[in-house]
């Protein structure tokens, strides 16, 4: 586990991503503390998930994932909270795997939301849209 935690942690410093990451945890831990009161789970039990091999590598690889990531810093901190926060619904709701498709849906809803609000900005300046 300290491996992962180190070398991930170092991969994602490196490529300007750490805010992403340390977003989703400090997320998944704020909507696990909340998921434990609504369902009377021990706080313990609904934060185990993210100390995982497979999880971390969620963490650090695949919410970073520039396929999933829309173009500003600001932008990327909402959808990981969001991805966060439909995890929570999901696993309220016992979803299975609900870390990946809370990523599947918020990313690609993400992505086409910027596109489609960069639309208008791209119409007004074609010039821009080029460059």
């Amino acid at each position: 586990m300290a491996v992962i935690w180190t070398l991930g942690f170092f991969i994602v410093w490196r490529v300007g991503r750490l805010h992403v990451s340390a977003t989703y945890v400090v997320a998944f831990v704020a909507f696990g503390l909340l998921r434990s009161a609504i369902t009377g789970t021990p706080w313990p039990a609904t934060l185990a998930p993210i100390t995982g091999p497979m999880y971390q590598l969620f963490i650090f690889f695949m919410v970073t994932d520039p396929k999933v990531a829309v173009s500003t810093r600001r932008g990327r901190i909402v959808v990981v909270i969001l991805v966060a926060f439909v995890e929570m619904l999901l696993r309220l709701a016992e979803v299975i795997y609900a870390p990946f498709y809370a990523l599947f849906l918020v990313g690609p809803a993400a992505l086409v939301w910027e596109l489609m609000s960069l639309q208008p900005a791209i119409r007004a300046n074609p010039q821009r849209a080029s460059n």
